[in-house]
């Protein structure tokens, strides 16, 4: 969910997208760290590919919280990182071929489930994967819907009415949330944006128009 235009999401390389809660501030270094991280890697092996997958990334930021942490100098952030984790090499192991470079190729059409990586992170550097994640007031409100209606074989159209549905809940519960948001998805043609749009959250319950004064009983707190 975003608050004003600031996209709590981005991508670190074209198969991994890190979102965050907390600090943007935090959340800016560390995605300027690990894309720094990332490009060094690649100019020094001169491969024209990513070198990592995205569960590098995460066991890298759950090293950095925790190191933080000890220094008493943490960064202020919920992470959770997720995409592709497919990946192969060459015979001499100098260039990693990814998974979006072949989708051309109908041996590679549709992704495996085993491909497919979310990883969460705290500011302590505890780290856990799952199949899926929240952070802030979504550990409260919307992990339990997710619990409940989750399935594996999730169509997409499915898995995006859940997740309007999680958010739409959010954004009645918490004041400084914003109906405004932009979806994220990891395809093997690499991180896809979506444009942001508005949830359809209608407000005009009789509860929140009438006073309590006007309810049956005269003055009553609702």
């Amino acid at each position: 969910m975003t608050l004003g235009p600031v996209v709590t999401g981005t991508s670190i390389s074209n198969k991994t997208v890190m979102s965050f809660s907390g600090e943007l501030a935090d959340a800016q270094y560390l995605h300027e760290l690990l894309t720094r991280v990332n490009v060094n890697d690649v100019v020094e092996k001169k491969s024209k590919y990513d070198l990592h997958d995205t569960k590098y990334y995460h066991s890298y930021v759950s090293r950095l919280f925790y190191n933080r942490k000890n220094k008493i100098d943490p960064l202020f952030n919920n992470i959770i990182i997720a995409g592709l984790n497919s990946q192969e090499y060459d015979d001499n192991d100098k260039d990693i071929l990814l998974y979006s470079e072949k989708q051309n190729n109908e041996e590679y059409k549709d992704i495996d489930k085993k491909d497919l990586y979310i990883g969460f992170v705290d500011m302590h550097g505890t780290q856990f994967c799952e199949d899926y994640i929240t952070t802030g007031y979504a550990r409260y409100f919307a992990l339990t819907l997710l619990r409940n209606h989750y399935r594996d074989n999730m169509t997409e159209d499915e898995a995006r009415s859940l997740l309007n549905e999680c958010l739409r809940i959010l954004y009645f519960r918490d004041t400084t949330a914003s109906n405004k948001i932009q979806i994220v998805k990891v395809t093997s043609k690499g991180v896809e944006y979506e444009e942001p749009y508005i949830l359809n959250c209608d407000l005009n319950s009789r509860d929140y128009i009438y006073p309590s004064t006007m309810l049956p009983a005269t003055g009553c707190m609702w």
